[in-house]
């Protein structure tokens, strides 16, 4: 091949990489201006949570007894100390050992 031939030949090949180049360039502008990279980033993220979300829900569904009891537990230690309260209110509350032996020593001496 002669050396115009080669030029011709990489010039076409150039010229024809940058067509296609300019053609992705475009596609990508146009996609940009349907929706921004702040909108596409929401979407993915709310696709995600969506997910996440139905993966939860199995997971509650496939251990009712074990959710149940856990919140359970998790209430009874939030409500600890009103709970003891209204236990030593209703059923005589806690008497220290010392509190006993004064009573029983007052019994005594009566």
């Amino acid at each position: 091949m002669s050396d115009a031939a080669t030029v011709s030949a990489l010039r076409a090949a150039r010229d024809g990489a940058r067509s296609r180049f300019e053609n992705g360039l475009q596609q990508v502008k146009s996609d940009m201006e349907v929706r921004s990279v702040g909108a596409r980033i929401a979407g993915k993220l709310q696709s995600d949570a969506k997910v996440a979300g139905a993966y939860a829900l199995d997971v509650i569904e496939d251990n009712k007894g074990v959710i149940g009891g856990t919140v359970a537990a998790l209430g009874i230690w939030f409500f600890r100390e009103p709970i003891t309260a209204w236990v030593e209110e209703h059923f005589g509350g806690s008497d220290t050992p010392e509190d006993t032996q004064a009573e029983f020593e007052d019994t005594i001496d009566e």
